[in-house]
């Protein structure tokens, strides 16, 4: 008889790490779920990593209304919850159970994410934020309490049916948490979980917040702790950890063609009149402040240029515009380089063919003066 397949959850899908994660997984044989709840960023959706498609006007990066765009074909899997808490946790159940009701589930499931995400809902939320403005108890400063009314309190603020999530959690193997997620699955008392941290341990465990508290907690009392910003071993350190490992990030990336590589890095070279490329893809968020979940040290980057550059004349670099701050990169390039973001695409590219784009780029060696757009996105930090 074929081993039954290990059974695990994912929860929390902040920059793709747990679709990502679940299909890696999944491809060598491992049975996985994503719970990805009240999350809607693009980078947060399938259809950033596998759709092909071009944008007729500006999507909204914190919710895409991916009905409005065409995929060509693409299908979210059935595996990817994303929604509301309660109806991805009772979609899940259902096809765990093989319950009948499954597809009607699923179904109810699109239908109150697109209350969230669509365009033709917005008269709606407009409506609903008046009524209830969002909550911002879990995050505010507050009193320590015991952990125990700490998680009471949390979960009421977070609207969670910990019966129900626990129920569900009771049905996999392994779950696999991220960010701040692995309070909800201390929240269920279950074991074993995982604790995933994209950037999680900077700050956020040492606020004076339920949620920081709790995040503490959660990562503390983790069966192991995977840390993928090697930075934040400091802080694992500082929270006494017991159980982490290093793990680099989900990475959805096949080989970009060796032809358009050459291609492109002949391409840029003569452009750019130059025989040595930099290329840097990040996001562009820099700030006195230094705020360490969106913080990217752009600026130190292009300080760094400025003084290679002045000893290697024939290199040039590339940057993505992309992020809160493109203007002040901006204004620091021609402040140092006399470099700008010169070249626009002219069609506007998003999902795979963009990731495909920049795997070109990346092999190429390239990234100041071209500028990768990433199709109609607004010009912000996710």
């Amino acid at each position: 008889m074929d081993k039954p397949r290990l059974r695990v959850l994912h929860v929390g899908n902040v920059a793709n790490n747990a679709y990502l994660n679940a299909k890696l997984l999944s491809s060598v044989g491992l049975d996985c779920d994503v719970l990805a709840y009240a999350h809607y960023h693009i980078m947060g959706c399938p259809e950033w990593e596998e759709s092909e498609f071009t944008a007729s006007r500006p999507i909204d990066e914190s919710r895409p209304d991916w009905g409005d765009v065409d995929l060509h074909g693409f299908v979210r899997p059935r595996w990817f919850a994303q929604g509301p808490l309660l109806d991805a946790v009772a979609y899940l159940e259902a096809r765990r159970t093989g319950s009948p009701t499954a597809g009607l589930r699923w179904t109810w499931l699109e239908f109150r994410r697109q209350l969230i995400t669509s365009r033709r809902w917005q008269w709606l939320r407009a409506i609903r934020a008046r009524v209830a403005p969002p909550a911002t108890a879990a995050i505010a400063p507050a009193p320590a309490a015991d952990p125990a009314a700490d998680l009471e309190r949390y979960s009421r603020i977070r609207g969670w049916n910990r019966s129900a999530v626990t129920r569900l959690f009771r049905r996999y193997d392994v779950i696999h948490a991220y960010g701040a997620e692995p309070v909800l699955a201390m929240a269920a008392g279950v074991h074993p979980y995982l604790a995933f941290e994209h950037g999680t341990l900077r700050s956020l465990p040492f606020e004076n917040s339920l949620e920081g508290r709790l995040t503490a907690l959660a990562y503390q009392s983790a069966d192991m702790v995977i840390i993928t910003n090697a930075d934040n071993r400091v802080a694992a350190e500082r929270l006494r950890l017991p159980r982490y490992r290093f793990v680099p990030h989900p990475v959805n990336e096949t080989p970009a063609a060796e032809r358009r590589v050459d291609e492109l890095r002949r391409d840029l070279r003569s452009r750019l009149a130059a025989d040595f490329i930099v290329f840097h893809p990040s996001r562009h968020h820099w700030e006195p402040a230094r705020n360490p979940h969106l913080e990217k040290g752009n600026d130190r980057l292009i300080e760094g240029l400025a003084r290679f550059f002045r000893v290697r004349p024939r290199a040039a670099a590339v940057f993505v515009k992309w992020g809160a701050t493109v203007q002040a990169s901006r204004a620091l390039l021609a402040e140092h380089l006399s470099y700008l973001f010169a070249h626009d695409h002219e069609r506007r590219e998003l999902g795979r063919r963009a990731q495909e784009r920049m795997r070109e780029f990346s092999s190429a060696q390239a990234a100041a003066t071209f500028d990768a757009r990433l199709a109609s996105l607004p010009e912000r930090a996710p």
